[in-house]
């Protein structure tokens, strides 16, 4: 039983002395480490483990003791806590509490381009949701030529698969708003213009392409216009993104080889053309 009433005593007056000191800013339980963040992690009844550290984007750490510990990115403070005295406990302390507070949050940002009257980036709060439609709204709002219909988020994934493409409320009714998409760090906000084509991602100048009267634009010939691929672009994942429609994804690669059978998009005013990166 000593080792039991041992550990719920360290625990108790962890909690008290994580209450009375001043750590800056307070993260909830649920809260899950973010590159950048500052975190100060200490051990109760072992000041000399103390230390402070910021996340890199690999979330990896190194600790007095254990060495380099992680990845810490993604996971909530309860489990980085329970990680770290788990390790501690092999063989090194007794019953360890660990506890760690974010004193600094790591910068989130998502962009907002195309037709608004500030395009730029927008400071996302880790404790309180930022909707796109409120990141719009910090850069100045739509302008009069925006194609509200065509507006949309793309939510780039951890993974390197496909991003995934979710549209903008075009209305500021209450239904409208409930469907608002809440955006996450590297966020894309695009809001096309109704005479313009956007291509976006791993070209070599991103950016809106004018459509005249008398062109018939391909998907090909836009990216063309906009410098050709980077180096590292999925020539073969290309996505057009069309109000009203589904992503449609066109294997470009194939169409400048000249296969068979492979069909190079016609684009039409609104469109977006999203070039995602590989990873290889």
């Amino acid at each position: 039983m000593l080792p039991v009433v041992r550990a719920a005593a360290a625990l108790l007056a962890a909690t008290v002395i994580l209450a009375a000191s001043e750590v800056g800013v307070t993260a909830p339980g649920s809260y899950e480490l973010y590159q950048g963040d500052l975190l100060r992690i200490t051990v109760y009844d072992h000041p000399d483990l103390a230390t402070e550290v910021r996340l890199p984007s690999n979330g990896m750490c190194s600790l007095p003791l254990l060495g380099e510990v992680g990845p810490l990115c993604g996971i909530s403070i309860p489990a980085a806590q329970a990680d770290i005295a788990k390790r501690l406990a092999g063989g090194l302390i007794v019953n360890p509490v660990v506890t760690i507070a974010v004193t600094e949050f790591g910068p989130r940002r998502a962009f907002v381009l195309g037709e608004v009257k500030l395009p730029s980036d927008v400071a996302l709060d880790p404790l309180s949701p930022t909707t796109a439609l409120q990141a719009i709204s910090r850069a100045g709002g739509f302008t009069a030529e925006a194609n509200r219909l065509g507006a949309v988020v793309v939510k780039r994934s951890a993974d390197g698969s496909a991003p995934t493409v979710l549209a903008i409320p075009a209305k500021d009714t209450p239904e409208a708003l409930a469907k608002d998409v809440v955006l996450g760090p590297n966020d894309l906000c695009i809001v096309p213009r109704t005479d313009r084509i956007f291509i976006l991602g791993q070209v070599k100048n991103p950016g809106a392409v004018p459509v005249q009267p008398d062109q018939q634009l391909t998907a090909s010939r836009a990216i063309s216009l906009c410098g050709g691929f980077e180096r590292y672009s999925r020539q073969d994942q290309v996505q057009i993104l069309r109000p009203g429609a589904p992503i449609k994804v066109v294997d470009i690669r194939a169409v400048l080889e000249g296969k068979e059978g492979v069909e190079d998009t016609k684009l039409l005013p609104g469109d977006t053309v999203f070039v995602p990166e590989t990873r290889f």
